[in-house]
C-alpha cells in the first residue's frame, strides 16, 4: 500500500516515455501487448485476412481511441463504454459514433494499425492471455491519455456479444508497474468491504503479462452528474474507513511520511522550494488538531457516474489510508476548477484555499484546520508531481514552480520565493 514511509524509489516512471506522442506511444504499448515476432504495419482501411485490425481515432498521426475494426459490435461498444463523466456534448458525439460503428462506419476512417501474426513460433498476445484469464474470448479497444508519468497502456474489455464488462491496465514503467499492482491490491481490500453510497470496481484479474503487471477490474456503469450531496456522502462513507479520532497534525503518521517524501525528493530548486513551505507549515501541524482516513487519491469529475443513490469511482491507483479528512473533496475541486479555468491553475490553486472552510465543513474542520489541510494537501499535491517527474513526462500540471509552490510560499508568508 501507499501509506509505508519508505525510502522513494530512485526511478521514476517517465524514463521511458520522456514526453512521448500519442503515436509515439501506441507504437511503443503496441510492442508490449503483442510481443515476439508480431508486426504492427500502419496503413489504410484495406482488409487484411488473419490479422487484427484496429481503427485509429481521430487519426493515425494524433490517435486517441484504438478500436477493433470487426465485429462491428465490438467497434460500437468501444464508445458506449467510454467516459460516464464526459460532458452532454461529448455523450451525444459518443452516441452518434456508437450508432455508426454499429453499422461499420468505424472502418470508413482511413487509419488503422494492422496486428499481423508471424507464424506459429509467435508469443500470445493480450488479448489470448485476457481471453484464458477472464474464461472468455473478449475483443479489445486501447484508450490512449495525453502525456503524463502515470501513462500506461488502458484496454477496454468487450465480450463477444459487443458489451464493455472490464477495463485492463498494464505496468510499462517502475512508476506504472507499481500504481496498478498497487490498485490491484486496494480493489481487492475494499471488494471485502460494503459501502452505502459508493461503488467500487471488482477486480477481476491480477497478474503478470510478458514481464508487465496486469490488473483487470470491472467496468461500472452511471450517468454523469455533480449531484454535490450524493458525492459528499460517498467522500465521507471512504474517509470513515479506518478513520482516527482528531490529533494534533504533527503527531500523525501522515505528517511523518510527508516529511519523509519531500525530504528525500530528488534535488532540483522545486524540491528545495517545497522542502521550505514543508518547514513554514511545521508550526501549524503542532498546534492544529485533525482527522485521518482513507481517500481515493485522484476522485475528479471524470473518474465517477452517479448511479441510483450512490457514486462509481473507478481508478484507485492513488489509493491511500490515513491522511487528513476532506483531501478528496480538496482533490475533487482542484481538478475540476482547472478544467473549468482552461489551463490556469495558479487560480484554481488559489481559489482552493479561499474556498476550503466551505469545502471541509462537512467533514467537521474548523476554519484552521481546514486552511491547514489545504495547505498541506496541496504540498502533498506537488510532492507527486515532483516524485513522479510529472513535468518531465510532459504533463502540463507538472511544471509547480509556476502555480502551485508560488501560492503555497505567497500564503505562507515566505520572503523567498520559489527557488530559481
Amino acid at each position: 500500500m501507499t501509506g509505508s514511509p519508505s525510502a522513494p524509489e530512485q526511478t521514476t516512471g517517465a524514463a521511458s516515455s520522456l514526453r512521448e506522442s500519442r503515436r509515439e506511444f501506441l507504437e511503443r504499448s503496441l510492442q508490449v501487448l503483442w510481443p515476439g515476432t508480431a508486426r504492427a504495419q500502419f496503413g489504410g482501411r484495406q482488409r487484411q485476412d488473419g490479422a487484427s485490425q484496429f481503427v485509429l481515432l481521430p487519426n493515425g498521426h494524433d490517435p486517441r481511441v484504438v478500436l477493433p475494426r470487426n465485429p462491428y459490435t465490438a467497434a460500437a461498444a468501444t464508445f458506449s463504454g467510454l467516459k460516464a463523466s464526459a460532458t452532454w456534448q461529448t455523450r451525444t458525439q459518443l452516441r452518434l459514433l456508437s450508432l455508426g460503428a454499429r453499422v461499420g462506419g468505424a472502418t470508413l476512417f482511413p487509419d488503422q494499425v494492422i496486428i499481423r501474426p508471424a507464424g506459429e513460433s509467435e508469443s500470445e498476445g493480450i488479448d489470448d492471455y485476457l481471453s484464458t484469464a477472464l474464461s472468455q474470448p473478449v475483443h479489445l479497444a486501447l484508450l490512449i491519455g495525453p502525456p503524463r508519468a502515470n501513462r500506461k497502456p488502458v484496454l477496454q474489455v468487450i465480450s463477444a456479444d459487443g458489451q464493455t464488462f472490464a477495463f485492463a491496465k498494464i505496468g510499462v514503467s517502475p512508476l506504472t508497474e507499481k500504481l496498478v499492482s498497487e490498485e490491484a491490491s486496494t480493489l481487492r481490500r475494499l471488494n471485502s468491504s460494503t459501502f452505502r453510497f459508493l461503488v467500487v470496481p471488482r477486480l477481476l484479474h491480477h497478474g503478470r503479462f510478458e514481464g508487465h503487471a496486469v490488473a483487470v477490474q470491472s467496468a461500472l456503469r452511471g450517468r454523469a452528474s455533480e449531484e454535490a450531496q450524493i458525492v459528499l456522502q460517498a467522500m465521507l462513507e471512504l474517509a470513515s474507513t479506518n478513520a482516527s479520532s482528531p490529533q494534533v497534525a504533527a503527531s500523525t503518521s501522515y505528517w511523518r511520511r510527508l516529511e519523509h517524501k519531500v525530504t528525500h525528493l530528488p534535488s532540483s530548486s522545486s524540491a528545495t522550494s517545497l522542502q521550505h513551505a514543508l518547514q513554514l507549515l511545521a508550526s501549524a501541524a503542532a498546534a492544529v488538531q485533525i482527522r485521518l482516513g482513507a481517500w481515493h487519491g485522484d476522485w475528479t469529475p471524470w473518474n465517477m457516474a452517479v448511479t441510483d443513490r450512490s457514486v462509481a469511482l473507478w481508478d484507485w491507483e492513488r489509493f491511500e489510508p490515513d491522511v487528513p479528512w476532506g483531501f478528496d473533496a480538496l482533490h475533487h475541486h482542484l481538478q475540476g476548477s482547472i478544467i473549468r479555468r482552461k489551463g490556469v491553475p495558479r487560480e484554481s490553486a488559489v481559489d482552493l484555499l479561499a474556498q476550503a472552510p466551505r469545502l471541509l465543513a462537512p467533514f467537521g474542520a474548523s476554519r484552521a484546520a481546514a486552511e491547514f489541510t489545504s495547505l498541506v494537501y496541496l504540498v502533498g499535491l506537488a510532492a507527486r508531481y515532483l516524485f513522479d517527474d510529472m513535468a518531465g513526462a510532459g504533463g502540463r500540471l507538472g511544471a509547480v514552480e509556476a502555480w502551485l509552490l508560488p501560492v503555497l510560499l505567497e500564503r505562507l508568508g515566505s520572503t523567498e520565493g520559489t527557488a530559481a
